[in-house]
């Protein structure tokens, strides 16, 4: 019985895991006076996405759009302030064709911005057509008067309040309305907090931005449509953006762009490949030439080389991952995270020693750091603590030290963090976490994990 339970788990883990990877959180707020679209796209993360600027011609208005394939784009926005943006559905729907009407043999989201003006204007021109390839998502068309409607193939839902947040979910479909989505519920929690700014826009995407292995925030965007600008940021990292003023782009001419263009090099990417045929000491002596010499060009903050050391250690690499842990530490020496990662790395690599040094530093610098939890216990104690997920109902730890029992181990809510203590046998363990009987999570501030071949699962190490 416990095998066939096993069974069944994985079963449920892999068919989640394939819906999750076209996963995105898109919403909406005006007050009259504001009027702003915020979106997170969610994808495999290190895949390239674009920007591509189509300038007004022929009777057409000028836009931008982004995504992944020119011929799909995800989301855009003319010179008009008339957005559009697609979530994908977890299953398909039918579509139900009307005999009346023609078929649109392609992706109408261009045709809408190049000739739409309104929300109203895109609605009737969506309803003259039978949208063929409008099975497995659903778009959310706004405008900067605070208009908005949520498409399918086989609906059209209007505006009925000034907040609405999409995520991937049929509106058409009760069962799934009734269910709670974290990302949905935490969206809805913030925007009826506090008063609409592009920070709080900012804040919810960050809160709901996710941080998987194989499924993780790309790219987002911050669009004000009454302004015309989209403030710009990419994998998940809130720290750094690039706004753009869509009237001031277009005026540049037609233009095929990635997001990552528009941002300072990552330092993190440019070492990795420097690493492909050269030593670490080499690549150390390369990095600290590139700082003292650079003109602006690279992104130098503290999380690039923590997550080149994180890529080194998925990739086996533990002695290149101390080094580069250690040149971060050189570095950023005031930093709990880069004293935290280095103890990470020393524990992967077995010396226990180095590992409790650091941990034990790292806990006088900041007692909640989640690694001190963790890994940084005594006699077996582990602290579990998850940030964030505010719009959660239940989180329940499911691992390999509790048979992925789905049911017993349920964090309590504390302030702002969930928290689940525990004590457990020396070892090594994976574990997700199972967020409203609904989802599967890596933890998402566990940077150490373990491929298990269709997907990653955290990492634990008790000792």
């Amino acid at each position: 019985m416990k095998h066939f339970k096993a069974l069944i788990l994985l079963i449920i883990v892999l068919a989640l895991y394939m819906h999750s990877i076209d996963a995105c959180t898109i919403f909406i707020a005006s007050n009259g006076k504001s009027t702003f679209v915020g979106n997170n796209e969610d994808y495999v993360p290190g895949v390239n996405s674009y920007l591509w600027v189509r300038p007004a011609e022929n009777n057409k208005y000028g836009y931008v759009f982004w995504g992944f394939e020119e011929m799909y784009p995800e989301g855009g926005m003319n010179e008009y302030g008339l957005f559009f943006d697609a979530a994908a559905l977890p299953e398909k729907i039918a579509i139900v064709k009307d005999s009346s009407k023609p078929d649109y043999e392609g992706y109408l989201v261009e045709k809408i911005l190049s000739s739409c003006y309104t929300v109203e204007e895109a609605v009737q021109l969506l309803q003259s057509f039978n949208l063929t390839w409008q099975e497995k998502a659903q778009i959310m068309v706004a405008d900067k008067n605070g208009d908005y409607a949520v498409i399918h193939a086989n609906y059209i839902i209007r505006k009925k309040d000034p907040l609405f947040v999409l995520t991937n979910y049929s509106l058409q479909n009760k069962a799934t309305l009734s269910t709670n989505c974290w990302r949905r519920e935490t969206a809805y929690e913030l925007l009826n907090s506090k008063a609409l700014t592009t920070g709080l826009i900012k804040e919810v995407l960050l809160e709901t931005a996710q941080k998987a292995s194989d499924n993780a925030t790309v790219y987002s965007q911050v669009c004000d449509l009454r302004n015309g600008t989209i403030q710009v940021y990419q994998n998940h990292d809130f720290s750094i953006s690039k706004e753009i003023k869509v009237k001031d782009i277009l005026d540049n001419g037609k233009q095929d762009l990635t997001i990552k263009s528009l941002f300072p090099l990552s330092i993190a990417d440019t070492l990795s490949v420097y690493l492909q045929d050269k030593t670490k000491e080499e690549t150390i002596g390369y990095y600290k030439y590139l700082r003292e010499n650079d003109k602006g060009s690279f992104n130098f903050s503290e999380s690039e080389l923590d997550r080149l050391g994180y890529e080194l250690i998925d990739s086996s690499r533990i002695s290149e991952a101390i080094a580069i842990f250690k040149l971060n530490w050189e570095y950023f020496p005031e930093s709990d995270m880069v004293h935290a990662s280095l103890a990470n790395a020393y524990l992967v690599n077995k010396e226990y020693n180095n590992a409790d040094q650091l941990y034990s530093i790292t806990r006088e610098m900041n007692p909640h750091n989640i690694y001190v939890g963790l890994f940084g216990g005594n006699d077996g104690e582990v602290t579990f603590r998850i940030r964030g997920l505010s719009g959660a109902k239940k989180i329940v730890l499911v691992g390999t030290f509790n048979n992925n029992d789905t049911q017993s181990d349920m964090f309590e809510k504390q302030g702002n963090d969930w928290v689940y203590k525990t004590k457990l046998p020396k070892g090594e363990y994976t574990y997700k976490l199972y967020v409203d009987d609904m989802y599967w999570m890596e933890d998402p501030d566990n940077k150490l994990h373990k491929n298990q071949g269709e997907w990653w699962d955290s990492l634990l190490i008790v000792r």
